[in-house]
């Protein structure tokens, strides 16, 4: 058995010990196939939905071969119809699409050789002005320095005219020497002035030509751009030649050889025929697998048999209940949820009752879940193991009644090997053997 069946039927602890009612329903019913010796079902269940998975797998991989396949057939027929309907026509659109492609190339070569010729004398009159940037980053420099020049004399003219007396020493300028300087500074802007206009007319020349510098330099770019553009076609058109050239011999050659795409043609509708043949099996094998997966799970055969042994379960549960003088109407559906009818008792369940009902609850399955361990020979036991049980929720009466049920029930002593764990002193009268223990210094010793 395993190990919850163990703990509901050979050892009933108090620490660690979780009762039957308050097991989750899957681990209740874990528990009751264990009993039952039904649990094989389990078994021969997931062997069957791991066959299922396998076939449905190899279903799904027929499926894309059976796709595959046919979208083979399809596209040799439509092959072989190109092959004897179109193969001509196909030779002759594509040897006037090389006669096109020839002839575009041809014009792509024969203006890229007017642009390279453009472009040389473009790259000639390029060099006449390259020279445009360098003379105007040096008339701006000549600029600076006369316009420096012109300003110190207008500031000297502009000192002499309004003062005539020197602000710094506080002397008097003399007049004639006054009248001198600014008339030489008249002069000297004078000749700066016009100096300056040459200049400014020089730069304006630069700039026209730097301007003109730019555009060549735009048009240079732009005809560079159209040649390189231009072989690209070029390139392309020479791909697509060798493509079609390539296409017309295959096409040529296939037209030698139609018998053999028509062996191939039959080959393939073989293939799909014995994909569809094994289809057809796969599905058929996996129909009957999912019908015995249904009768295998838990609403299947194992439904059945649980319905079969529910009776007993239930008049053994409520046997014991009368033993103990606990009289309500304790039963448990296929799900194992149970149901209480009691004149005292309205709508009550398992969590309902207090808790030394709930141990007498606990006790009543214990003992019926040995009994049908007894029935069915493969999980029977002749142990049972009661730790603390009695120091915990039973009363003296209940304790009295469970000692009658384990001394003169039809599965006593004389039948069943039984330990009692207790630290009630008033039990040991109670029992044939007593062994006592005692703590000393950490470890337990027999006294």
């Amino acid at each position: 058995m395993n190990y919850k069946s163990f703990t509901q039927i050979v050892i009933l602890g108090s620490s660690s010990f979780v009762p039957f009612m308050q097991l989750p329903p899957n681990t209740r019913r874990e528990v009751v196939e264990d009993l039952l010796d039904i649990k094989i079902f389990s078994s021969m269940n997931v062997l069957i939905k791991d066959k299922i998975r396998g076939l449905k797998e190899q279903i799904r991989t027929l499926e894309l071969k059976k796709e595959s396949i046919s979208d083979k057939v399809s596209m040799q027929k439509n092959f072989i119809e190109q092959i004897e309907n179109k193969g001509q026509e196909d030779i002759a659109n594509k040897e006037e699409s090389i006669f096109s492609l020839l002839k575009e190339e041809n014009e792509c070569i024969n203006r890229n050789e007017k642009l390279n010729d453009e472009l040389k004398d473009t790259q000639k009159e390029i060099e006449e002005f390259s020279d445009s940037s360098k003379k105007l980053r040096e008339f701006g420099n000549i600029r600076g320095k006369l316009s420096q020049k012109i300003s110190t004399l207008v500031k000297e003219h502009k000192f002499f005219n309004d003062n005539t007396v020197c602000p710094t020493c506080n002397q008097d300028i003399e007049e004639s020497f006054r009248v001198n300087r600014i008339e030489d500074s008249q002069n000297k802007a004078k000749d700066l002035q016009e100096g300056y206009q040459q200049l400014l007319d020089e730069i304006k020349k630069e700039e026209d030509r730097e301007s003109h510098f730019k555009t060549l330099n735009g048009y240079l770019s732009t005809t560079l751009n159209e040649i390189t553009s231009n072989n690209s076609q070029i390139t392309s058109c020479q791909r697509q030649v060798k493509t079609l050239e390539s296409e017309i011999q295959k096409l040529t050659s296939q037209l030698a050889d139609r018998n053999t795409e028509h062996s191939k043609l039959e080959e393939f509708r073989e293939n799909l025929q014995s994909t569809y043949e094994e289809l057809a099996a796969k599905r058929e094998d996996i129909s009957y697998y999912d019908f015995t997966y249904d009768l295998l799970k838990d609403g299947g055969v194992k439904t059945k048999i649980i319905k079969k042994y529910l009776p007993l379960i239930n008049k053994e549960v409520n046997k014991y209940l009368q033993k103990m003088e606990f009289y309500i109407n304790f039963t448990l559906d296929e799900e194992f949820n149970e149901t209480v009818q009691s004149p005292i008792h309205e709508d009550f369940t398992y969590a309902s009752f207090s808790e030394g009902e709930k141990m007498r609850i606990d006790l009543a399955l214990l003992f019926t879940w040995r009994g049908v361990a007894r029935y069915k020979n493969s999980v029977n036991t002749n142990l049972l193991i009661l730790d603390e049980g009695f120091d915990s929720s039973l009363d003296g009466f209940g304790t009295d009644e469970f000692l009658k049920i384990i001394r003169y029930d039809d599965q006593g002593i004389e039948n069943v090997n039984i330990f009692v764990i207790s630290h009630k002193e008033s039990l040991f009268d109670k029992f044939d053997d007593v062994i006592k223990f005692e703590k000393v210094k950490g470890f337990s010793r027999k006294v």
